[in-house]
């Protein structure tokens, strides 16, 4: 099992409902198929607050591009 940090990837908020996830090239290429899980943590209070929800993403076949 492979874990990304805030430093490898970026939660870009959007608006109230939305956030952009982005997972760089690198950290993509270690998925494997079957589902990645998330859990989504504010680290810029003390201490971290886990906000609760976790995202389950399916991953039929990893695809990295550079754009």
């Amino acid at each position: 099992m492979s874990r990304a940090t805030a430093a490898q990837a970026s939660l870009i908020r959007q608006s109230d409902t939305s956030l952009d996830l982005v997972i760089p090239a690198a950290v993509t290429a270690l998925m494997t198929a079957g589902s990645v899980t998330l859990d989504v943590v504010r680290t810029d209070v003390q201490p971290d607050l886990h906000l609760g929800f976790a995202l389950d993403i399916p991953v039929m076949m990893p695809v990295t591009r550079g754009l």
